[in-house]
């Protein structure tokens, strides 16, 4: 299959680690200015509280549960209308012992011994030691229907009183639960009917030698003290597939995931929902790739200059990187960097993925259009939001009234619609370009909205109003608009408990 307008990788440089502050350089690929792209990327993505805090891990009879997947690493898309996600959970029973040597263990304890089959970085095989009737101790491979077997035994009863075995996918369980899972409304996936997915895993009491040492996000000790298991699932393609078994580092990745800062995890979510939307023929890139990118990238870029300024920068980088991997039909695993995650995918199927990347990257505004009105679709308008920031696109002259004009128009639609919670937020924002030359009319234009919010707030009786009267103080003084009597009103009143206050618009 030929490529079409597919970039060299030699034109797709790595980024640099500059500090971007207000940067309104140029993309080259796509043409926009970078300042611009970071503003709309920036109010498109609003990252909610992680559902981890809502679900319950603990200890059960004959093992352990572990939130994992997009929920327990919060990296979940936050679309809760459009997108319903299964709860992944991973349950590691106590009874099963795996060592690199057999030793002596208790009676009631099951012991798996590890060896490498040498077909593929990743995997392994176990092997149970079994006496026969001449009394001869002899090694058997451990099948992954050993796992179905677990999950039927009465140790697991108690967790899926009200379950039903829906379907099973390589490793994955599905259950039916009919029952909604104890989450705040606002935060439940859905409403009636939770799918979770089990994963049985095996706790090793080793530290495998392939994994990569020199991982600094969480460090080699404390990757060891977390340690890592052994799933039920073969490598594709390989002869051996019933029997193998896969490292899994599902503990270890949602410690990282987790720990990562907010622009981090906004930067995975919007090319997540890009990917997810726009790339999905051939299926190449699922969540777990697009993960490992983020923290093969988070391991190259420090937390510092992942800011809300950088985004632009870090979404280009991250679509480059994915970019590169899929022209170079490799995808490191980031423990086992040996272990290619795309090595069985075809040579086409990676080429026509990398080409529908290189089209989104190049229309990337017009596409997270897109995604807004598939994602969010009692909003189709909604994007109409961006207009002035999306004329300058590609044509800024470097000035910023098109994002004080975005905040005035924010401002006042939630004015309108009594959120004056948000109208703060979105005046109080509008001050980060105080200190850049703008028409003077909408920065007074910034000052009525705030003048409106007050009046609103007094009207609806919400009590105090000496947050938004210091924001009138403030941006007067923020966008250098000469003091006057509605200055000294409120300057006056801030120390008021309920000011009736009545200011010029």
């Amino acid at each position: 299959m030929q490529l079409i307008n597919m970039p060299q990788i030699s034109n797709i440089k790595p980024l640099k680690l500059t500090k971007y502050h207000f940067n309104n350089s140029r993309d080259k690929l796509s043409g926009y200015f970078k300042f611009h792209t970071t503003f709309i990327l920036d109010n498109y993505m609003t990252i909610p509280q992680g559902f981890y805090k809502y679900i319950q891990e603990c200890k059960i009879s004959g093992g352990e549960l572990f939130f994992t997947g997009s929920g327990g690493d919060n990296l979940y898309l936050p679309f809760e209308e459009v997108v319903h996600s299964d709860i992944d959970m991973m349950l590691v029973p106590d009874n099963f012992q795996v060592v690199e040597n057999a030793t002596l263990v208790a009676a009631e304890a099951i012991q798996y011994i590890v060896e490498d089959n040498k077909s593929h970085p990743g995997y392994v095989m176990l092997y149970q030691e079994l006496t026969d009737g001449n009394g001869e101790s002899k090694r058997h491979p451990v099948a992954s229907s050993t796992m179905l077997q677990f999950l039927k035994q009465s140790s697991f009863k108690e967790l899926r009183e009200d379950y039903k075995l829906v379907t099973q996918l390589g490793p994955a369980f599905t259950y039916e639960r009919s029952k909604s899972t104890q989450i705040p409304d606002e935060l439940r996936i859905q409403k009636t009917i939770v799918n979770e997915d089990y994963v049985v895993a095996l706790k090793c009491n080793f530290w495998p030698k392939e994994v990569d040492g020199s991982k600094k996000l969480l460090g080699i000790e404390k990757m060891k003290i977390i340690g890592c298991h052994l799933v039920a699932t073969g490598y594709e393609g390989s002869s051996k597939k019933s029997t193998e078994w896969r490292y899994s580092f599902s503990v270890m990745e949602r410690e990282i995931a987790r720990s990562l800062n907010l622009y981090q995890r906004k930067t995975f979510l919007i090319v997540k929902s890009l990917v997810n939307l726009h790339a999905t023929r051939p299926r190449i890139l699922v969540g777990y790739l697009l993960k490992t990118c983020l923290f093969s990238m988070c391991e190259k870029i420090p937390p510092r200059y992942w800011t809300r300024y950088t985004i632009s920068s870090m979404v280009f980088e991250f679509m480059n990187q994915l970019i590169i991997n899929l022209v170079q039909q490799n995808f490191p695993s980031y423990f086992i960097t040996e272990n290619n995650l795309v090595d069985f995918k075809g040579r086409d199927h990676l080429r026509e993925t990398a080409r529908q990347l290189v089209q989104i990257r190049r229309e990337l505004i017009e596409y997270v259009q897109k995604c807004e009105m598939h994602f969010r679709p009692k909003f189709a308008d909604a994007f109409a939001r961006f207009e002035p920031i999306i004329k300058e696109l590609r044509n800024s002259n470097g000035n910023v009234n098109c994002f004080i004009e975005f905040y005035r128009n924010m401002a006042c639609a939630c004015i309108q619609h009594a959120d004056t919670k948000e109208a703060y937020r979105y005046l109080s924002e509008s001050m980060l370009y105080g200190k850049f030359k703008a028409k003077i009319s909408l920065k007074r234009d910034i000052l009525i909205s705030a003048k409106l919010l007050l009046n609103s707030v007094i009207d609806s009786n919400m009590g105090k109003c000496s947050k938004v009267l210091q924001l009138i103080l403030d941006i007067y003084d923020c966008f250098k608009i000469p003091h006057d009597s509605d200055y000294d009103m409120c300057l006056e009143n801030l120390t008021e408990v309920e000011p009736t206050i009545t200011l010029h618009q």
